[in-house]
């Protein structure tokens, strides 16, 4: 069902007492108009958008993000990752810490042509996704979760586990490079000022990530050291390091002002 097509006959029209409920209405010119708008934020600041599927789910609502074409996509289940990259999506990231359990449905969506990034925050979740990539022949595109100040999940960006954890998904040829992060609640028990300072400059604290995981796999490598495996398409800017990307996410508060020094993706 296209739950956005409007209606072209007066026979198709319905008001709001007709559908069973529940039932979702979108005025389409405003959420175009919002669209417009983040968009036009962030190519003014050259920030990439992956935009978070989670509450839509829907292919319909999707389909408004980037005239109607596939975009990159942020997915927060395997099954949102499934049903999108049924419709033609092909750039996803699972932006939940990954189960063990959940890889074999994600090597086979890689397997179908989708580069499905995924996130972890532990030594075990890198060995297991290293395993997994090693016995099914294909790497699994990694990113290491950074805690930039809410303490909702990753690490902070000098704890040694980082190094631990990029040496291993780089020999497994996993590691994607991204330092995926989120910044803190958006209503903590602060006071008002206080809670939307911290908010809105959101970004990882000195030492950045980047330089952090840089020790565990440099680049470009010595002449005489070989080549690291290959790794998926990116589609993101990049910079030429093994960590050349900080994704943050935020929804809530991707209205508000920027700092973009220490950020090239929003996952709003």
């Amino acid at each position: 069902m296209n739950t956005l097509a409007p209606a072209t006959s007066p026979s198709a029209a319905r008001t709001l007492t007709d559908p069973d409920t529940p039932f979702a209405v979108v005025d389409i010119h405003k959420t175009r108009r919002d669209i417009e708008r983040l968009a036009a934020k962030a190519d003014r600041l050259a920030v990439a958008l992956r935009p978070h599927v989670k509450t839509a789910k829907s292919l319909d609502a999707a389909a408004l993000l980037h005239d109607g074409s596939p975009c990159p996509i942020t997915a927060s289940t395997l099954a949102e990752a499934e049903a999108f990259a049924g419709g033609g999506y092909t750039d996803i990231t699972y932006a939940v810490g990954i189960d063990p359990h959940k890889l074999p449905r994600v090597l086979a969506l890689l397997r179908r042509g989708v580069t499905l990034r995924i996130l972890l925050d532990s030594t075990a979740q890198a060995e297991s996704v290293a395993e997994a990539s090693r016995q099914a022949g294909l790497p699994v595109p990694t990113q290491i979760e950074i805690d930039c100040d809410g303490h909702r999940g990753g690490l902070r960006p000098d704890a040694p586990a980082v190094v631990k954890i990029g040496r291993i998904l780089h020999d497994a040829g996993c590691l994607d490079g991204g330092r995926p992060t989120r910044a803190s609640p958006t209503s903590p028990a602060r006071p008002r000022n206080s809670a939307w300072r911290r908010r809105t400059n959101a970004t990882p604290p000195s030492p950045r990530p980047s330089d952090c995981v840089r020790p565990a796999c440099p680049w470009p490598p010595s002449a005489s050291a070989p080549p690291p495996p290959p790794t998926p398409p990116r589609t993101s800017p990049a910079s030429p390091t093994c960590a050349p990307e900080t994704t943050s996410s935020s929804t809530p508060t991707a209205r508000h002002p920027w700092r973009v020094e220490s950020c090239e993706e929003r996952r709003p």
